[in-house]
């Protein structure tokens, strides 16, 4: 959703991403800082230090911003990089949901957690799956920014349970809106070669 406002944001992650090209910040390096703000944050709400929690989160999105936009602007795109990314990002998400879901002892609320973490890793898994296809911009109701955006305001509200229902259930509508947009691609593609 917000990704479709992605040219909005372009001049400022640019002006953001030439201070880290000045400075000689690899990528891959701004990659790995994002993860460990991501790592930082899971301790902070371990901690019930929540705030603090939302910040690092917070801290976590700009990195995953800027690390892309360096990459381009530096021509050090790799493969292995946008691997890096990725896979760091479902690392970070998993710490996040787990760190929220460790507070939790009823069982609807350990429901919510376990699909929260769940919705979450399937988001990604169906873009994974549906490129190898050949099928790029899956778009959907919910993506990674909107994510980082549902679980700093449940960090910062304090409102574990609600956050992570509503991020499981916009998680699971956005699975259902990228196999129907597949499912369209592929079919235009089967009659496109008959």
């Amino acid at each position: 959703m917000l990704t479709s406002f992605k040219d909005k944001f372009t001049g400022l992650s640019l002006f953001l991403a030439k201070i880290f090209i000045k400075l000689n910040f690899p990528p891959n390096v701004l990659t790995l800082l994002g993860f460990f703000s991501a790592v930082a944050s899971f301790f902070f709400i371990f901690s019930k230090m929540n705030f603090l929690a939302g910040l690092f989160l917070l801290l976590n999105g700009f990195f995953d911003l800027v690390d892309g936009v360096v990459a381009r602007q530096t021509s050090t795109c790799s493969k292995f990089g946008a691997v890096l990314d990725s896979t760091l990002d479902r690392f970070s998400d998993f710490l996040i949901i787990a760190g929220l879901s460790l507070s939790f002892s009823t069982l609807p609320e350990l429901v919510v957690g376990f699909t929260s973490i769940h919705s979450t890793l399937m988001v990604s898994y169906v873009k994974a799956k549906a490129e190898s296809e050949g099928i790029k911009r899956l778009g959907g109701f919910i993506e990674r920014p909107e994510r980082l955006i549902i679980l700093v305001i449940t960090l910062f509200s304090q409102q574990f349970f609600w956050g992570l229902l509503v991020l499981a259930v916009l998680s699971y509508v956005t699975i259902v809106q990228r196999l129907f947009f597949v499912h369209k691609k592929l079919k235009e593609e089967n009659f496109s070669i008959n």
